[in-house]
């Protein structure tokens, strides 16, 4: 039996599947610090698949506020049987509560490259951790990429989708020759008034 179709998450759904190509995969890391009921609800969605980007035991104690990477099921028809975790997504945006990543990459292998990511050390030979995955700091981080910094951010991502500061927008990143392109898009469902003039791009 298919889910009903929820108007939020047909909008996220076909904005993802505007930038869907073939192999690619749909992720998530979502910040159980900012939205608890979506980190859990990826554990339903993806049973045994939600890691957290802490190295080793590292983040135990701190579990319940943990980013998570999450393996999202996507296909490019609307709705489909497990879209209603992609629908919870669309409910978030506004709480930074996470980003959208599409690669043609196995879990794991992304995984390893998050968490190369999350861990960084200062020029104090430290190590921090980068919230890369809070749309807030991306969209402060992402304009002053050099070419070299985001090959390095992104390896084998191709697009990052990060909710942007105006509510019902989305961005679209990718790595260029520049450093970061950042695309601004309405989130309109298929069949909606902006859609028919063009608006999903």
């Amino acid at each position: 039996m298919q889910p009903t179709p929820d108007k939020s998450g047909a909008a996220l759904h076909a904005f993802i599947a505007h930038r869907f190509g073939v192999g690619d995969r749909l992720y998530g890391v979502v910040d159980a610090a900012r939205d608890r009921e979506l980190a859990l609800a990826a554990q339903a969605h993806s049973p045994g698949q939600p890691r957290w980007l802490f190295k080793g035991t590292a983040g135990g104690h701190m579990a319940d506020v943990a980013p998570y990477f999450v393996p999202i099921e996507f296909d490019k028809r609307y709705p489909y049987p497990g879209s209603g975790y992609l629908d919870l997504w669309a409910e978030s945006l506004g709480r930074s509560a996470g980003i959208l990543l599409i690669a043609a990459i196995a879990p794991d292998a992304l995984w390893d490259h998050l968490r190369e990511l999350f861990a960084v050390t200062g020029p104090d030979d430290r190590e921090y951790y980068f919230r890369f995955y809070d749309p807030r700091v991306l969209r402060l981080f992402f304009p002053t990429c050099t070419p070299s910094e985001a090959g390095e951010f992104f390896g084998p991502i191709r697009s990052v989708l990060v909710e942007a500061e105006k509510r019902g927008e989305m961005l679209a990143c990718k790595k260029s020759e520049s450093g970061v392109e950042m695309d601004t898009h309405p989130l309109e469902a298929p069949g909606s008034a902006a859609d028919q003039r063009g608006g999903r791009r």
